[in-house]
């Protein structure tokens, strides 16, 4: 019998929430009636994610796009109460300041015309540039003045027009650029409201024990420094397990780019690494990362689905998607989405949802982190007290057999409800 004490703490952090990066927000023209309604959107409103990431804010975005947007977010976020964190994906190269500071107003204009006239009044947060891309991914990496001067644009133009949207940065990818954030809190601290990392962990697979430790350590040297430079909060905006049907980042079968998640590819591992995503959870939580954003919600759609310009009304939901279409899903498989969406038809969920969901329906945003501890290390704990005043604990258990606990706190006020998940 283990013993898990559940405390709270006089100083306890704030959670900001666990969501994920919607693919369909920008596809939203392209998916059928009863695919978005009767399964993307029901799931959705059922787990109320905390926090919401989507490309989005281009500066050639057109008006019809953006209504489109607008229309699935009062399906979505709007229902849910969930902030929006938009990124520019691949964002355009200018070669003088004038050209900056033109793309700066437009993308503002754009985003006050979503907040104004559409009443996307989740709109929270924006970053010039999806994981520092400039012309070619990551570019910015050496050129973080650049990313600077983009901002400082950005957040004069929001400041004339009055928009209470954040800015983020650097929305690096990968721990070896992870100092990045580093050289933003020394040099764009008055600007940047909090800090934004990604990560995909590949060093460590499914069945590695030292996990868990291992990225605790990692989000909380980043979550001291952010609390150190202005009271900064640290945001995992994108975050996942291991790419690629081989092991290898990305494949390249018959032509085409495949990415996608490594373990889907099994039907084991991909239940099986739902323990391993919940890890990477309770850890940043447990760290103080203030909010999380998993990759992705739903697949992108097959890339040949999105060539057919000839299919009878296509042109016309074109229209409506052309920014991140022509970009994006006609170059690559995208398969990372709790749920399917292929060419044939299946929109079927894959088992880690089973696991996942829960979770970010339990944790809800503005909850209090918790202080747990337990006498077997192999049990992975976190818990939070909800506004609402309920308890939600999680609990991943590493051991090889069951394990036995006591859950001991003077915090529960009604009978425990309990959920388990069995890879």
């Amino acid at each position: 019998m283990t013993n898990v004490t559940i405390k709270t703490d006089k100083y306890s952090a704030l959670f900001g929430g666990i969501g994920f990066h919607n693919n369909e927000a920008m596809l939203y023209p392209l998916i059928e009636k009863d695919h978005f309604e009767q399964l993307l959107c029901k799931c959705y409103r059922e787990i109320a994610p905390g926090f919401m990431r989507t490309f989005g804010g281009y500066d050639d975005w057109s008006q019809q796009s953006m209504d489109a947007f607008a229309e699935y977010y009062g399906k979505m976020q709007k229902v849910t109460d969930t902030p929006i964190y938009m990124a520019g994906a691949m964002a355009k190269m200018h070669f003088n300041d004038e050209d900056r500071k033109l793309y700066c107003e437009r993308v503002a204009d754009n985003l006050l015309y979503l907040k104004k006239e559409k009443g996307v009044g989740h709109l929270r947060y924006y970053c010039f540039s999806n994981e520092l891309s400039y012309g070619t991914h990551a570019a910015l990496k050496d050129d973080l003045p650049t990313l600077k001067k983009y901002h400082e644009y950005l957040y004069a133009a929001f400041q004339r027009r009055k928009l209470d949207i954040g800015l983020l940065a650097p929305d690096a990818s990968s721990y070896r650029l992870w100092p990045t954030a580093d050289w933003v809190m020394e040099n764009m601290p008055g600007i940047t409201e909090d800090i934004s990392l990604h990560i995909y962990e590949r060093d460590h697979d499914l069945y590695d024990l030292d996990f868990y430790g291992f990225f605790y350590e990692k989000c909380k040297e980043v979550c001291e420094k952010t609390v150190r430079c202005h009271g900064k909060r640290f945001m995992l905006t994108e975050f996942g397990v291991q790419q690629g049907t081989t092991g290898k980042q990305v494949t390249f079968p018959n032509g085409m780019i495949a990415d996608v998640c490594r373990y889907f590819e099994d039907d084991f591992e991909r239940a099986y690494c739902a323990l391993m995503i919940s890890e990477m959870i309770f850890a940043a939580v447990n760290a103080g990362v203030a909010a999380m954003a998993y990759w992705t919600f739903t697949d992108y759609p097959d890339p040949y689905s999105c060539a057919w310009s000839e299919k009878e009304g296509y042109a016309k939901k074109w229209a409506a998607c052309e920014r991140f279409v022509s970009g994006t899903t006609d170059s690559k498989y995208n398969k990372w989405g709790l749920f399917r969406w292929e060419d044939n038809g299946d929109h079927g969920i894959r088992e880690p949802y089973w696991c996942l969901a829960p979770l970010m329906k339990l944790f809800k945003r503005n909850a209090k982190v918790l202080r747990i501890e337990s006498g077997d290390a192999m049990l992975r704990s976190c818990g939070v007290l909800n506004r609402d005043g309920s308890v939600s604990v999680g609990i991943v258990n590493r051991n090889k057999h069951d394990a036995e606990i006591t859950l001991d706190s003077d915090l529960f006020s009604k009978a425990i409800r309990v959920y388990e998940y069995d890879p």
